[in-house]
């Protein structure tokens, strides 16, 4: 789906800094750590840790 966007891994998880920040400034990922933890809670903690980080960006942005 980000093919050529997002920077993967050979089988296709999206790749992340800190967490949950891409590549690209403002498109945060979750539930993004491989085969290895790919759980329902872990997807769940992850994809609040990018809610928080999205809304910092879009605070430093002058967003609400």
């Amino acid at each position: 789906m980000f093919q050529g966007q997002l920077d993967a891994d050979p089988d296709g998880y999206l790749v992340t800094h800190k967490f949950v920040h891409t590549r690209v400034p403002g498109v945060f990922a979750s539930a993004s750590d491989g085969p290895a933890l790919r759980q329902a809670i872990t997807a769940a903690g992850t994809g609040c840790m990018a809610a928080l980080e999205v809304e910092k960006f879009l605070e430093a942005e002058g967003g609400h």
